[in-house]
């Protein structure tokens, strides 16, 4: 008589069951993380674009996170916000803050990247809108305590 399991038939059930286990309950990347949002201002007005980058000095996060930082994309009227998944950790970071526009070479007009043709963009340069010394300043840092909402925001100066 042929037993209705055979061992392939076992090991099969076996790897789906921990499949199915493994995507239970709360990611390993989501637990521990916490929400952060804030403004970032340069001489006083929002700064428009750009992206706000949290690099980990000392973190507490869990051993298999796939990343203690994270990155946000700064929104035209100068806020920012890490939520969910993408939040950090407790512990240090250092910020860095990149922002930057593309601009008519003749007229330094704004180019809407979106509507801009390949041949219009030949015309074009890239503009920093913030000195170099924000693109990775040790000095910026900020430490994530163990609120899970938290704001931080970037009064940056000339």
């Amino acid at each position: 008589m042929k037993p209705f399991f055979s061992t392939r038939h076992y090991f099969l059930s076996l790897l789906t069951l921990s499949l199915l286990f493994v995507g239970c309950g709360p990611r390993i990347d989501e637990a521990g993380r916490h929400n952060i949002r804030g403004v970032i201002t340069y001489d006083g007005t929002p700064l428009p674009t750009g992206d706000i980058f949290f690099t980990p000095l000392e973190t507490k996060a869990p051993p298999g996170a796939a990343r203690g930082g994270g990155v946000a994309h700064i929104q035209s009227n100068g806020t920012y916000s890490l939520t969910r998944d993408a939040g950090l950790f407790e512990g240090t970071y250092q910020v860095a803050i990149r922002s930057s526009k593309v601009v008519h070479k003749g007229t330094g007009a704004d180019v809407d990247l979106k509507t801009i043709t390949e041949t219009e963009m030949e015309n074009t340069e890239r503009i920093h809108l913030l000195p170099e010394k924000f693109y990775n300043d040790p000095q910026i840092t900020i430490t994530v305590g163990t609120a899970k909402n938290q704001t931080r925001d970037f009064r940056l100066e000339k």
